[in-house]
C-alpha cells in the first residue's frame, strides 16, 4: 500500500509541557488504522498534529508524499475529521448544522444533507434543534460531519465512546463500507482496543506520547493470546534448541534471558527438558495470557528513551 500519510520523529509541547515526545508512524493509503492508547496517553493530539490542526515542534508530517508538515489547507481540502468533543450549533438543526458547514465549501445538496443524517441515524432527528440532542445524538451529527463531503482520509477521535452497542455496531458496519467501497483511508483513536480489532487493519500502541509499536490486527490479537513464557540463561541457544529439536518457530525473544512461545502445541515439561538437556540453565517457566496494558507496559519499558 502507498504511504497515505507520514509522521517522522515529531514532538509537541503546550506550556512547557511535552504532550508528544516521539511520534513516528505511517498510515498506508486505503487503510483502517487505529491508535490505541489509554486516558492521557496522547491519542488527540497526535490526531491534530496528523491533521494540521497543530504544527510539531520538531519532526516532520507528510501528507500524499508531499514535502513539508500538514497545513491547516490540507486538513480542510483532504481531511474530513471529528477531533476532541463535538462542536455544534446548539440553535440550528441536526440538518442546518450539515447546511451551514456544506455551503462553508460551497457544496450543497439536499439528498446529501438526508443521507449524511440517515447514515449515522438521525434521520427521524434532522429537524430537531442540537441543543435537545444527547451526547450520543451530539457524536454521531459530528461524525455525519466529517463524512459528508466524502474525503479521502477520514479521522475520528474516540467514535465509539458514549455509544450504546447497537449505535456502535452501526458506526462500524458504516466506516467498513467507506473503506471498503470507496477505498477511504480512516484513522481511528480509541482507548479500547475492542472496539477496533475486527474491522481494523493496523494499530498503533501509544502510551506517555510516544508511539510504541505500530502492526496489523492479527499480530497484536497473536501477542495477546496465551504464551508459555521462558527465563534461561542464554536466550539465543535455547531458541536454537525450540527451532531445531521441537520444530517451534512461533516464538519472541524479549531480551538476553527471556522469550515468550506462542506455539503451545507441546507439552511444558517437554519444552523444559529439551532446553535443559541442551546444557541451558532454566530458571522460570508458565503458561501467561497478557492483557494490553500489561503488555504496553513492558514494550515501554524496552523502548530506548
Amino acid at each position: 500500500m502507498t504511504v497515505f500519510i507520514k509522521a517522522t520523529h515529531a514532538s509537541k509541547t503546550i506550556r512547557k509541557k511535552p504532550i508528544i515526545k516521539d511520534l513516528s508512524l505511517e498510515i498506508k493509503k486505503g487503510g483502517i488504522h487505529a491508535i490505541v492508547g489509554q486516558r492521557l496517553s496522547g491519542k488527540t493530539a497526535v490526531l491534530k498534529l496528523l491533521t494540521g490542526l497543530w504544527l510539531p515542534d520538531r519532526g516532520e508530517i507528510t501528507l500524499f508524499d508531499q514535502q513539508g508538515t500538514v497545513t491547516p489547507r490540507d486538513q480542510s481540502v483532504h481531511i474530513g475529521a471529528f477531533i476532541d468533543q463535538p462542536v455544534l450549533y446548539d440553535r440550528l438543526s441536526a440538518s442546518e448544522n450539515l447546511y451551514l458547514f456544506s455551503q462553508y465549501f460551497g457544496y450543497y445538496d439536499i439528498k446529501s444533507v438526508e443521507k449524511g443524517l440517515t447514515d449515522v441515524g438521525l434521520r427521524d432527528d434532522a429537524l430537531s434543534k442540537t441543543s435537545t440532542f444527547s451526547f450520543s445524538m451530539k457524536k454521531r451529527l459530528a461524525i455525519a460531519r466529517a463524512l459528508f463531503l466524502q474525503p479521502p482520509f477520514v479521522v475520528l477521535d474516540d467514535p465509539f465512546t458514549g455509544l450504546d452497542l447497537a449505535e456502535q455496531h452501526h458506526i462500524r458496519q458504516l466506516l467498513i463500507e467507506l473503506n471498503t467501497y470507496q477505498h477511504t483511508t480512516i484513522l481511528l483513536s480509541t482507548p479500547d482496543v475492542s472496539e477496533v480489532e475486527d474491522f481494523a487493519h493496523t494499530i498503533t500502541l501509544l502510551r506517555d506520547g510516544r508511539t510504541l509499536e505500530t502492526m496489523s490486527t492479527l499480530e497484536l490479537k497473536h501477542r495477546l493470546s496465551s504464551f508459555i513464557h521462558l527465563n534461561v540463561d542464554h536466550a539465543a541457544k535455547a531458541t536454537f534448541i525450540l527451532e531445531n529439536n521441537l520444530n517451534i518457530t512461533d516464538f519472541q525473544v524479549m531480551d538476553l534471558q527471556t522469550i515468550r512461545i506462542y506455539d503451545t502445541s507441546h507439552p511444558v515439561y517437554v519444552i523444559v527438558q529439551e532446553i535443559v538437556k541442551g546444557g541451558i540453565q532454566m530458571n522460570e517457566v508458565y503458561h501467561k495470557q497478557l492483557d494490553l496494558e500489561a503488555y504496553m507496559a513492558g514494550t515501554s519499558r524496552r523502548e530506548p528513551r
